[in-house]
Protein backbone atom coordinates (compact mmCIF):
# COMPACT_ATOMS: atom_id res chain seq x y z
CA UNK A 1 0.00 0.00 0.00
CA UNK A 2 1.12 3.33 -0.65
CA UNK A 3 0.93 6.00 2.15
CA UNK A 4 0.93 5.63 5.69
CA UNK A 5 -1.03 5.40 8.36
CA UNK A 6 -1.89 7.58 11.31
CA UNK A 7 -3.22 6.98 14.83
CA UNK A 8 -4.43 9.74 16.86
CA UNK A 9 -4.93 7.98 20.23
CA UNK A 10 -3.66 9.59 23.39
CA UNK A 11 -4.07 6.37 25.06
CA UNK A 12 -0.36 4.74 24.72
CA UNK A 13 -1.26 1.15 24.91
CA UNK A 14 -3.93 1.07 22.50
CA UNK A 15 -1.73 3.62 20.03
CA UNK A 16 0.88 0.77 20.58
CA UNK A 17 -0.91 -2.29 20.41
CA UNK A 18 -2.86 -0.61 16.80
CA UNK A 19 0.40 1.07 15.53
CA UNK A 20 2.18 -2.66 15.89
CA UNK A 21 -0.88 -4.59 13.72
CA UNK A 22 -0.34 -1.80 11.31
CA UNK A 23 3.08 -1.67 10.95
CA UNK A 24 2.30 -5.10 9.50
CA UNK A 25 0.85 -3.26 6.55
CA UNK A 26 2.69 0.12 5.89
CA UNK A 27 4.33 2.78 7.64
CA UNK A 28 2.62 3.81 10.82
CA UNK A 29 2.71 7.17 12.86
CA UNK A 30 0.80 7.66 16.07
CA UNK A 31 0.14 11.15 17.51
CA UNK A 32 -1.54 11.50 21.35
CA UNK A 33 -2.71 15.40 21.19
CA UNK A 34 -4.48 17.15 18.77
CA UNK A 35 -1.39 19.48 18.98
CA UNK A 36 1.03 16.56 18.11
CA UNK A 37 -1.39 15.48 14.83
CA UNK A 38 -1.50 19.20 13.16
CA UNK A 39 2.07 18.70 11.38
CA UNK A 40 0.17 15.94 9.35
CA UNK A 41 -2.48 18.09 7.92
CA UNK A 42 0.58 19.77 5.88
CA UNK A 43 1.28 16.08 4.82
CA UNK A 44 -2.23 14.30 4.02
CA UNK A 45 -0.37 13.56 0.28
CA UNK A 46 1.54 10.79 2.35
CA UNK A 47 -0.98 9.06 4.16
CA UNK A 48 -3.28 6.38 3.50
CA UNK A 49 -5.69 6.64 6.29
CA UNK A 50 -6.24 8.35 9.72
CA UNK A 51 -7.99 6.35 12.99
CA UNK A 52 -8.66 8.98 14.80
CA UNK A 53 -9.98 9.30 18.25
CA UNK A 54 -12.57 11.30 19.64
CA UNK A 55 -11.48 11.98 23.25
CA UNK A 56 -8.10 13.81 23.34
CA UNK A 57 -6.76 15.70 25.83
CA UNK A 58 -6.50 19.06 23.82
CA UNK A 59 -9.82 18.84 22.30
CA UNK A 60 -12.13 16.59 20.38
CA UNK A 61 -11.05 14.34 17.38
CA UNK A 62 -14.49 15.85 15.13
CA UNK A 63 -11.88 19.17 14.76
CA UNK A 64 -8.77 17.32 13.20
CA UNK A 65 -11.56 15.38 10.72
CA UNK A 66 -13.34 18.99 9.67
CA UNK A 67 -10.03 20.29 9.31
CA UNK A 68 -8.30 17.28 7.16
CA UNK A 69 -11.77 17.06 5.07
CA UNK A 70 -11.20 20.97 4.34
CA UNK A 71 -7.85 20.16 2.89
CA UNK A 72 -8.85 16.59 1.11
CA UNK A 73 -11.72 15.09 0.65
CA UNK A 74 -10.65 11.44 -0.48
CA UNK A 75 -8.38 10.96 2.53
CA UNK A 76 -10.21 7.67 4.34
CA UNK A 77 -10.58 8.69 7.97
CA UNK A 78 -12.04 5.89 10.41
CA UNK A 79 -13.40 7.84 13.79
CA UNK A 80 -13.20 5.27 16.65
CA UNK A 81 -14.49 5.98 19.88
CA UNK A 82 -16.80 4.06 22.90
CA UNK A 83 -19.47 6.68 23.19
CA UNK A 84 -22.19 5.97 20.80
CA UNK A 85 -25.39 8.22 20.25
CA UNK A 86 -26.72 9.20 17.09
CA UNK A 87 -25.55 13.35 16.94
CA UNK A 88 -22.36 11.94 16.80
CA UNK A 89 -22.69 9.85 14.30
CA UNK A 90 -24.44 12.25 12.48
CA UNK A 91 -21.45 14.29 13.24
CA UNK A 92 -18.94 11.92 11.29
CA UNK A 93 -20.86 11.11 8.78
CA UNK A 94 -21.51 14.81 7.73
CA UNK A 95 -17.62 15.20 7.51
CA UNK A 96 -17.30 12.04 5.03
CA UNK A 97 -15.65 9.58 7.82
CA UNK A 98 -16.50 6.33 8.84
CA UNK A 99 -17.29 4.98 12.02
CA UNK A 100 -16.12 1.87 14.47
CA UNK A 101 -16.62 1.74 17.99
CA UNK A 102 -13.68 0.57 21.02
CA UNK A 103 -11.69 -1.38 21.46
CA UNK A 104 -11.19 -2.31 18.35
CA UNK A 105 -9.56 -6.10 17.76
CA UNK A 106 -7.84 -7.47 14.83
CA UNK A 107 -10.86 -7.47 12.74
CA UNK A 108 -11.49 -4.03 13.28
CA UNK A 109 -8.21 -2.95 12.21
CA UNK A 110 -8.63 -5.58 8.99
CA UNK A 111 -11.36 -3.51 8.28
CA UNK A 112 -9.81 -0.35 8.32
CA UNK A 113 -6.62 -1.23 6.39
CA UNK A 114 -9.29 -2.79 3.84
CA UNK A 115 -11.20 0.52 3.68
CA UNK A 116 -7.77 2.14 2.93
CA UNK A 117 -7.27 0.20 0.43
CA UNK A 118 -10.25 0.78 -1.43
CA UNK A 119 -10.65 4.32 -1.48
CA UNK A 120 -6.82 4.08 -2.54
CA UNK A 121 -8.34 1.83 -5.32
CA UNK A 122 -10.98 3.50 -6.52
CA UNK A 123 -9.79 7.05 -6.05
CA UNK A 124 -11.27 7.86 -2.63
CA UNK A 125 -14.50 8.89 -3.68
CA UNK A 126 -16.49 10.24 -1.44
CA UNK A 127 -19.78 10.80 -1.31
CA UNK A 128 -21.64 14.34 -0.46
CA UNK A 129 -22.44 14.76 3.35
CA UNK A 130 -26.03 15.28 1.83
CA UNK A 131 -26.15 11.72 -0.16
CA UNK A 132 -28.73 9.43 1.97
CA UNK A 133 -30.77 12.37 2.01
CA UNK A 134 -31.20 12.86 -1.56
CA UNK A 135 -31.61 9.49 -2.08
CA UNK A 136 -34.27 9.35 -0.02
CA UNK A 137 -36.33 11.59 -1.79
CA UNK A 138 -36.76 9.26 -3.70
CA UNK A 139 -37.34 6.21 -2.00
CA UNK A 140 -39.80 5.68 0.95
CA UNK A 141 -38.46 4.03 3.86
CA UNK A 142 -39.80 3.55 7.82
CA UNK A 143 -37.67 5.06 10.22
CA UNK A 144 -35.46 2.20 11.09
CA UNK A 145 -34.72 1.37 7.28
CA UNK A 146 -33.26 4.38 7.17
CA UNK A 147 -31.15 4.27 10.08
CA UNK A 148 -29.77 1.12 8.98
CA UNK A 149 -28.97 2.51 5.59
CA UNK A 150 -27.27 5.91 7.21
CA UNK A 151 -25.09 3.52 9.66
CA UNK A 152 -24.36 1.11 6.58
CA UNK A 153 -23.02 4.05 4.15
CA UNK A 154 -20.46 4.81 7.04
CA UNK A 155 -19.68 1.30 6.49
CA UNK A 156 -21.10 0.08 10.24
CA UNK A 157 -20.95 -3.47 11.11
CA UNK A 158 -23.74 -5.22 11.99
CA UNK A 159 -22.75 -5.90 15.00
CA UNK A 160 -21.75 -1.75 15.72
CA UNK A 161 -24.81 -1.02 14.39
CA UNK A 162 -26.57 -3.08 17.08
CA UNK A 163 -25.23 -1.86 19.92
CA UNK A 164 -25.72 2.10 18.18
CA UNK A 165 -29.25 1.40 18.16
CA UNK A 166 -29.37 -1.08 21.53
CA UNK A 167 -31.08 -4.04 19.50
CA UNK A 168 -29.90 -7.76 18.32
CA UNK A 169 -27.48 -8.73 15.70
CA UNK A 170 -30.77 -10.64 14.63
CA UNK A 171 -32.89 -7.83 15.05
CA UNK A 172 -30.19 -5.45 12.62
CA UNK A 173 -29.88 -8.33 10.50
CA UNK A 174 -33.96 -8.66 9.94
CA UNK A 175 -34.15 -4.70 9.64
CA UNK A 176 -31.27 -5.10 6.48
CA UNK A 177 -33.51 -7.55 4.75
CA UNK A 178 -36.60 -5.56 4.85
CA UNK A 179 -34.69 -2.77 3.88
CA UNK A 180 -33.32 -4.48 1.01
CA UNK A 181 -36.55 -6.18 0.17
CA UNK A 182 -37.84 -2.63 -0.12
CA UNK A 183 -35.20 -1.39 -2.04
CA UNK A 184 -35.40 -4.02 -4.44
CA UNK A 185 -31.63 -5.21 -3.82
CA UNK A 186 -30.64 -8.73 -3.20
CA UNK A 187 -27.24 -7.27 -1.25
CA UNK A 188 -26.41 -3.89 0.44
CA UNK A 189 -23.50 -3.34 -1.56
CA UNK A 190 -25.64 -2.75 -4.58
CA UNK A 191 -27.79 -0.92 -2.46
CA UNK A 192 -24.87 1.42 -1.29
CA UNK A 193 -23.89 2.22 -4.97
CA UNK A 194 -27.35 3.01 -5.93
CA UNK A 195 -27.15 5.35 -3.59
CA UNK A 196 -24.05 6.41 -5.09
CA UNK A 197 -25.39 6.35 -8.12
CA UNK A 198 -28.02 8.81 -7.53
CA UNK A 199 -26.21 11.36 -6.20
CA UNK A 200 -24.14 11.30 -9.38
CA UNK A 201 -27.42 11.20 -11.61
CA UNK A 202 -28.16 14.72 -10.08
Amino acid sequence: MSGAFLIVEDEPLVAHSIARALGAHAPTHVARSLSQAQPYLERLSELAGVLLDLGLPDGSGLSFLAAVRARSKRLHVTVYTGRIDAALINAVYRLNGAFAVKPMGRGGVSEFVSRCREETHSGGEVLPADAVERFLTRVRLTEPQEEILRLSMQDVSAKDMAEQLSISEHAVKTRVRRLLRRTGHAKMRDLRREVRLSVSED
